[in-house]
């Protein structure tokens, strides 16, 4: 009888291991999709497009990029925890959703540390404070000059609404002491369009979105807003050394996600794939040429990056007049 009750013991505790095998070997069973929650072009698209194209083929289905533009990622994120916890629908996600979005509203439908499954970081998000070719500054030490000699007289462009620009810049005058003024615009586009045209002086951008102009000759760096210089401009200081804050660090990581509750084996799956497609040679040549630099992550690390970007953003948010208490 004893016997009986540890061979069915044992039995129920290696079913479900056993269960989790078999779906893993069997995964995927249809075509699969990444959702994206921008409209197509820039950083996050580039990247959903490069990493589908490699990691379909790996797992043996298609895997198309699915745009979800609008509603600050909501209706994009939603769809995903609509869809069943299986694998087949993924999602690329950044710290505008998991921190400077929950900041800002702290009644959100969703929580991604609760709600979804980590795979890992797809890569940082180079972040610059840029001018206008023509404009007097020729690096950020002479902004702050000309910002402490005319206080509230410069202004910069960035997509206004929280957006992970406005709270760099505004994150950057706490740290240089100094006063610039805020023109909102409705997209990043929209902001290097006015910067272009002269319209603002100065804009923080992704380093890809404005790299063209750079090489160009329209646009000038200043500075870079991450920790560590940037493998694409190795010659542009950053935020933090101008400034003298070691701890002064926006550097925007995208990172890829299932849906929590998806199996651990599904995900170990999932996240091999992943980590041989972000490997690739031409993957990284591509992404590199269009600024942004590949540097996968373990779930653990995004899950730790994650943390540290709700507690970095979240004093942005504050700095920035936007949190529930003070909105502006």
């Amino acid at each position: 009888m004893k016997l009986y009750k540890l061979a069915t013991f044992t039995a129920a505790l290696v079913a479900p291991l056993v269960a989790s095998s078999a779906e893993a070997q069997e995964f995927p069973t249809r075509p699969m999709r990444m959702i994206v929650t921008v409209s197509p072009g820039g950083g996050p698209s580039l990247a959903a497009t490069l990493l589908s194209e490699q990691m379909g083929p790996m797992l043996g289905q298609s895997m198309v990029v699915d745009h979800r533009a609008g509603g600050g990622g909501v209706p994009g994120i939603m769809e995903s925890l609509n869809a069943p916890a299986d694998g087949h629908t993924l999602i690329v996600l950044d710290s505008q959703h998991w921190a400077i979005g929950p900041a800002m509203s702290p009644d959100l439908p969703y929580d991604t540390l609760r709600d979804l499954a980590p795979i890992g970081s797809v890569y940082k998000s180079v972040q610059v404070v840029v001018a206008n070719s023509n404009f007097p500054a020729k690096d950020l030490r002479e902004l702050i000059a000309m910002a402490k000699a005319k206080p509230g007289s410069i202004q910069y462009g960035a997509l206004g609404g929280g957006s992970v620009h406005q709270l760099i810049m505004e994150s950057f005058k706490a740290a240089a002491s100094i006063d610039l003024q805020h023109i909102p615009y409705k997209g990043g586009s929209q902001a290097i369009a006015g910067l272009l045209a002269g319209d603002v002086p100065i804009a923080c951008a992704g380093l890809n979105n404005v790299l063209p102009s750079v090489q160009a000759g329209r646009i000038r760096i200043l500075a870079v807003s991450a920790s560590r210089r940037t493998k694409q401009t190795p010659d542009i200081p950053t935020v933090a050394e101008i400034v003298g804050q070691p701890d002064f660090n926006f550097a925007g990581e995208l990172g890829l996600f299932a849906r929590a509750g998806t199996s651990r084996a599904t995900l170990e799956k999932i996240g091999a794939a992943f980590r041989k497609a972000s490997a690739q040679p031409d993957l990284v040549a591509r992404a590199f040429k269009g600024g942004l630099s590949i540097d996968p992550t373990t779930p653990e690390e995004l899950t730790e990056t994650i943390r540290a970007d709700i507690r970095r953003y979240g004093q942005a948010v504050k700095l920035a007049g936007l949190s529930p208490a003070g909105k502006r």
